[in-house]
């Protein structure tokens, strides 16, 4: 087979709202149930045979902390999707995604695409952030929508196949 065509990927989000464990359930199919702070920027990769094609996912998993934020943005060049991760169970951390999504604009806007992840469905009695109000701000912005369980799995291929399917339509 020949040589798999690569995409570069950048997961990026408020601290805890679970981007870790995302790329550990899709590349490792495992969840850590404790809550490990990546320190500065983590890397996976992984091989995906799609319509008799063969593609690597490179995945860039940054840290959500503050005070990683200068090194982080280093990791965008160069990648062809982001994902943007929130903890549908916590305002705080939709805030955080929207007050920094034009401030980030400058250093994300060469990344072509974005997707808005709610993470922690597994949650939904505890859920806060209502599926209308996220879907609008991903519209508002140009940019797709999805929500997932790293913890059960639920829609975490979803998430890669609608990346995968999007930039192989390029």
């Amino acid at each position: 087979m020949d040589n798999p065509i690569l995409y570069k990927l950048v997961i990026k989000g408020p601290a805890k709202s679970g981007k870790s464990n995302i790329v550990s359930q899709y590349f490792d199919r495992r969840f850590n149930e404790n809550y490990d702070m990546t320190i500065g920027v983590e890397f996976a990769s992984k091989n995906i045979n799609f319509e008799n094609k063969l593609y690597k996912f490179q995945m860039w998993d940054t840290s959500g902390a503050e005070k990683f934020k200068s090194i982080v943005k280093s990791y965008y060049k160069g990648c062809q999707a982001m994902i943007l991760v929130f903890d549908l169970t916590s305002q705080e951390s939709f805030n955080e995604i929207k007050s920094n999504y034009d401030e980030d604009l400058k250093d994300i806007e060469e990344i072509g695409f974005k997707i808005l992840v709610g993470n922690k469905t597994d949650l939904e009695n505890e859920r806060i952030v209502k599926f209308d109000d996220a879907e609008s701000f991903a519209k508002s912005k140009g940019i797709g929508y999805i929500e997932c369980s790293a913890k059960v799995g639920g829609n975490i291929e979803e998430i890669f196949m609608v990346i995968l399917k999007h930039l192989n339509s390029q």
